[in-house]
């Protein structure tokens, strides 16, 4: 893994995934946002980055996982650290009805 990085340090990374995901879901992406750890700027080595994929619909995640699987599959290993993707409807995040779904839409912050 790669030790020391910031939200500054992947924002290339972060700019990858999301001209990826444009290209794999066109008008249905709404958002990527970075959550967790690299949001708030608390992470640490090892640390994985949270990203929200907020779609206008999810109907199934597996679907959506294996639609986006290789993407952030390659650039995880390409920059030797975790990527974990996380699916959300845009309703999701514009009324969270949860508590998962309360923290991504505050502390998430757009890719």
């Amino acid at each position: 893994m790669r030790q020391g990085l910031g939200k500054a340090d992947i924002r290339p990374i972060l700019d990858e995934l999301k001209a990826g995901l444009q290209a794999i879901y066109g008008p249905r992406l709404r958002q990527v946002l970075l959550f967790g750890s690299y949001a708030r700027g608390e992470a640490e080595d090892g640390s994985d980055i949270d990203v929200a994929i907020v779609l206008d619909d999810v109907a199934s995640v597996a679907e959506e996982r294996d639609r986006t699987g290789d993407l952030s599959y390659a650039l995880s290993l390409d920059n030797d650290l975790v990527i974990q993707t996380t699916f959300l409807r845009r309703r999701d995040v514009e009324e969270p009805w949860g508590p998962f779904h309360a923290n991504v839409s505050r502390e998430g912050v757009p890719a």
